[in-house]
């Protein structure tokens, strides 16, 4: 993958264009430009074969290096307006040139335009840079009592951005912990986990927020912790409240767009989780009309709402839907590949793959799973990993092939305990396809997957988290289909 034919490609017509119209320079590198755009896969033999009577071809990589910085200027003129940090970062350049001459009148005139959009924004970091050019001013104006600004003032703002930035930063790390937790499993799965949790959403609670962005990030930390224990019913409240409290964010609203889509995919999940269904339809309505800027939002959105109209479509018995969801989807996800965020990645594999699944459509959940395959970077989160073996496991025996899964269970056992995941959760499951794929006579079948039943309803009491996950239930049902002697999808009638 070359860095340049791939920073072309992402570019917009409009963007394109601004880029040929203002970047200036030798006309070559416009041919460049256009003969890169023009290739759908990166061919540099063929660029230097096309360019090889140029002077510029002599130094290719400088004169691709120069291109890219090209690019890159040109994309931060033209996106100046749609980014708040711009506009701010341009005022403190021609604030910090003002004072340095002596205009301090004029310097205050542009420095007051910053301060008013990082207040309007919570841009507290940035915030902090103003009050150091705020404190030059004073310095060089303390001898005339007229213009220099009160210190009452300066000491206000530097105990405001004192607070702001302090819990701020303690919510952060008590949220960065929570991620590390749920990167190795999503709902509690032992009592350290369950102790972590606990003190984690204790030292969250004790914090005052002083910004409305602190608060925000204080009720993810909640909903985090209400989610890791299954309590769905406060989670859903508190993410219905933060997403009412986004949209009138202008931060949040215009520049952090991420979070509103991500919000959205909490409140439409724990809708379900609680039977909310006419929330659940209201918000997967009002996800859809959602105006975003940002191609990796739109990617994320776009990848988003598709999982839960693969729901809505299952509510509603339209299968035909469904598959043609699936298809679209499958092809977005092979589109955007790299683009796409980690988790919603997973997600997205993990939602269609265990549909097909309920359909009976295993080979197509076979390939959903090749297609999570295409990408090994996205091993981070083990618990996801072994829901997409487990899916695998069921997707060959329902197929018919045995022998195949009776010879992958060992490499199972040794990805979980390679990677800390082998609780008895997942040592039932273990067991039970080897009794499936062993086991020749059905009564001894039988007791045992009963008792491997029996075991599974016991963990999921012990750790209500896990029972509501994704895999426990799904593997719960396909456990009974074969008590009852049925396929997976025809035991769930469909």
């Amino acid at each position: 993958m070359d860095a340049l034919h791939e920073l072309i490609h992402s570019l917009t017509p409009n963007e394109k264009g601004y880029f040929k119209k203002n970047a200036g320079g030798s006309a070559n590198y416009i041919k460049l430009f256009d003969a890169i755009d023009a290739q759908e896969l990166y061919d540099e033999a063929a660029i230097k074969k096309k360019f090889k009577a140029e002077k510029f071809i002599i130094q290719f990589s400088v004169a691709k290096n120069y291109l890219y910085e090209a690019i890159l200027k040109a994309l931060s003129a033209y996106s100046a307006e749609q980014y708040i940090e711009q506009k701010v970062f341009a005022i403190f350049s021609q604030t910090q040139l003002l004072t340095d001459k002596g205009l301090y009148h004029q310097a205050f005139k542009w420095l007051k335009k910053g301060i008013d959009i990082c207040e309007t924004n919570e841009l507290i970091g940035l915030r902090f840079q103003l009050h150091l050019l705020e404190r030059k001013l004073y310095l060089l104006q303390a001898t005339d009592k007229e213009a220099a600004m009160p210190v009452v003032d300066l000491i206000r703002t530097s105990d405001y951005i004192t607070r702001a930035i302090t819990d701020y930063t303690q919510l952060l790390a008590l949220h960065y912990q929570q991620m590390a937790i749920a990167y190795e499993s999503s709902t509690i799965k032992g009592d350290q986990q369950k102790k972590t949790h606990e003190a984690i959403f204790k030292q969250a609670q004790q914090v005052v927020p002083t910004t409305r962005m602190a608060a925000m990030l204080q009720a993810d930390v909640r909903i985090n912790y209400y989610s890791s224990k299954a309590d769905y019913e406060k989670s859903y409240h508190e993410i219905a409240d933060a997403l009412s409290k986004i949209k009138t964010h202008p931060y949040y609203n215009n520049h952090e767009q991420i979070s509103t889509v991500i919000l959205y995919d909490l409140a439409l999940t724990d809708a379900l989780r609680t039977g909310k269904l006419k929330e659940f339809e209201k918000h997967l309505s009002d996800f859809k009309k959602l105006e975003l800027s940002s191609e990796p939002v739109k990617i994320s959105a776009t990848l988003s709402y598709a999982r839960f109209a693969l729901v809505y479509f299952d509510m509603k018995a339209e299968r035909k839907k469904l598959m043609v969801l699936t298809d679209e989807t499958q092809k977005q996800v092979k589109t955007y590949g790299a683009k796409i965020r980690k988790d919603l990645h997973l997600g997205v594999i993990i939602a269609f793959c265990s549909a097909m699944l309920e359909y009976g459509e295993y080979q197509r959940a076979l390939d959903w799973i090749a297609l999570y395959r295409e990408y090994p970077k996205l091993d981070r989160h083990y618990d996801f990993q072994a829901f997409i073996l487990i899916f695998q496991l069921i997707a060959h025996y329902e197929l018919g092939n045995a022998v195949f899964v009776n010879n992958i269970l060992e490499s199972f056992r040794y990805f979980l305990k390679k990677n800390k995941q082998q609780t008895p959760f997942e040592e039932i499951i273990l067991l039970s396809f080897k009794h499936l794929s062993q086991i020749t006579d059905k009564e001894k079948l039988q007791e045992k997957l009963e008792k491997h039943l029996t075991e599974l309803r016991s963990y999921a009491d012990h750790f209500p988290g896990a029972a509501n996950n994704v895999v426990l239930p799904i593997f719960a049902a396909f456990l009974q289909c074969k008590t009852a002697g049925k396929k997976y999808h025809e035991f769930l009638g469909k």
